[in-house]
């Protein structure tokens, strides 16, 4: 790694085993031939063996190194995750390299790399936060400092949504470079089914099945109308007690578990169902508040109007513009609201058409020239863009 030249963009990411935004932008800086490293560490619950450094020039992955295994928690993996992406940015960026921190350690090892005269510009991007990560009291402070840290030192933060700009702007980010990089999509995929096709009466959840994503709401609220069908999709650790709950409150025939499903038949199920569901849990901790979460803007993409908790941000647009309704975490408000947009087909359409339009423009590729736009009018970095 010595001889090599120095790389334009530096990333350094953790990774679980769902494919996230840091995937999309190395996809992108692929795409467009940039030369560009990243790391890899796995956080300690994924099942990715070990972390890893790769560099890519023109689209082609130049090199590869394996880091270390996935096998410490907790502070241990911290320092040696943090050690890895030290060492690798020294080795591989220069004093023009951007570092791209996507979390608030990588982002700290990035400011410390630029201040020893490794890149020019830092940005942390930020795809999640919540006042309380951990519920070691401790390691929480570690987590809040770190966050503060980075958000007043680098030179720009990505921030996913509104909510995290003006917590980013309280720790010290300025202004000019706190900006807006919200989830895309790969608006390449989706699909829209004709009015005719879609199943009037059928409701659809997509979730990983913990406790904390709310579907049980979604079957409680079966218990207020009676017509209604719902199809989850997804698996997870709490689908035992779903299966129990829906048994237990006479619904169990009118729900349907999936299980996983590739993007093509996610998006068909989607497609075809006339109101999609968001129930996410009102808990102060709960990551869905400060983030942007992707699974609403697939049902909007997809032209199915959704009835989503007042929790994460998008739900104040899905009820301002409107494409569907906004509720309390109440199973008789979800049922109320799902059985006007069963009903009413004036409103299902109007809602239909905002949410077409709404997700017209959030393709991957347009947000992130945006970002990097944004470097350039700050004449932080640019020579490639």
């Amino acid at each position: 790694m010595s001889n090599l030249k120095p790389v334009e963009f530096f990333v350094a990411t953790h990774m679980a085993d769902a494919y996230g935004p840091q995937w999309v932008l190395r996809d992108y800086l692929r795409e467009r031939g940039t030369r560009f490293a990243m790391v890899t560490c796995p956080f300690d619950y994924a099942k990715i063996p070990r972390a890893e450094v790769e560099w890519y020039d023109h689209g082609i992955l130049e090199g590869k190194i394996n880091g270390h295994l996935n096998n410490t928690r907790g502070v241990v993996s911290w320092v040696r995750d943090a050690w890895l992406v030290a060492r690798s940015g020294w080795k591989l960026m220069g004093r023009d390299s951007v570092f791209i921190g996507i979390n608030n350690l990588h982002a700290t090892v990035g400011i410390f790399l630029k201040w020893l005269g490794k890149g020019r510009t830092v940005v942390y991007y930020v795809i999640d936060y919540t006042p309380r990560r951990f519920e070691n009291p401790f390691i929480n402070l570690v987590y809040q400092r770190l966050a503060r840290f980075a958000a007043k030192h680098a030179d720009m933060v990505w921030n996913l949504s509104e909510r995290m700009r003006v917590v980013h702007r309280r720790f010290g980010a300025r202004e000019a470079t706190s900006i807006m990089v919200p989830i895309g999509l790969d608006t390449r995929e989706f699909k829209v089914a004709d009015e005719a096709d879609v199943q009037r009466n059928r409701w659809v959840v997509v979730s990983t099945l913990f406790e904390s994503k709310g579907v049980q709401l979604a079957i409680a609220g079966l218990t207020y109308a009676p017509e209604a069908v719902l199809s989850i999709v997804g698996t997870g650790p709490y689908k035992d007690e779903l299966v129990a709950l829906a048994e237990k409150l006479g619904v169990l025939s009118r729900v349907t578990f999936l299980g996983m499903a590739d993007r093509k038949e996610l998006y068909g199920c989607l497609a075809h169902s006339r109101v999609a569901l968001a129930p996410y849990l009102p808990d102060p901790a709960n990551y869905s508040y400060y983030a942007d979460p992707a699974k609403p803007k697939e049902y909007l993409a997809c032209g199915v109007p959704t009835v989503i908790t007042r929790v994460p941000w998008i739900a104040e647009a899905i009820e301002a513009e409107p494409m569907g309704l906004a509720i309390e975490y109440d199973a008789k408000q979800l049922a109320d609201a799902c059985r006007r947009l069963m009903e009413d087909d004036v409103f299902w359409r109007h809602c239909r058409d905002n949410a077409l339009h709404f997700t017209r423009d959030l393709g991957w590729n347009i947000i992130f020239d945006r970002a990097l736009a944004e470097l350039a009018q700050l004449k932080i970095h640019v020579d490639k863009f």
